[in-house]
């Protein structure tokens, strides 16, 4: 009897199944559609849901969900910005570099729910997370010329 290997490797924005030598189709579990690509991995262009069938040999069988969120979220390259601790268990210095100007930022959720928003004209500031849930958010900050979205996780 022939044992498929349903897992699947999550990492970011790439699934990999972990079964090699089969043949894939993935799956967009939000439309019920399969996506482009029929490679061992696949890179999600939008957030959502996939899966993977997975033919080997005679037996054809399909893996778990997995989320992906993050899809056109780009992290901070340079010095600018900083945030640490990064994780932390709830409080968090944000450190905006030698900037003059109003500071607006937002804390959102993986499900992109606005958990806080304040507007300030300092370089730094803390912000606390100690009543929400653990998992990561992202920290949006605007001021007149950048947007800037770093990941934070809350442990």
């Amino acid at each position: 009897m022939t044992t498929v290997d349903l897992t699947v490797t999550n990492a970011s924005l790439t699934l990999t199944a972990n079964q090699s030598g089969a043949t894939y189709t993935w799956l967009d579990c939000n439309n019920g559609n399969s996506v482009v690509g029929n490679l061992q991995s696949y890179t999600a262009t939008v957030n959502g849901d996939y899966a993977v069938e997975i033919t080997f040999g005679s037996c054809v069988n399909t893996s778990a969900r997995e989320n992906i969120t993050g899809v056109g979220i780009k992290e901070i390259t340079n010095n600018i910005v900083s945030i640490y601790p990064n994780p932390s268990t709830g409080l968090f210095r944000v450190n905006f570099g030698n900037n003059n100007s109003t500071i607006n930022y937002s804390i959102i959720s993986v499900e992109g729910k606005v958990v806080k928003y304040e507007k300030i004209n300092a370089n730094t500031t803390i912000i606390d997370l100690s009543n929400e849930s653990k998992g990561i958010y992202f920290v949006k900050i605007t001021d007149e010329n950048n947007i800037f979205i770093k990941k934070l996780v809350l442990e």
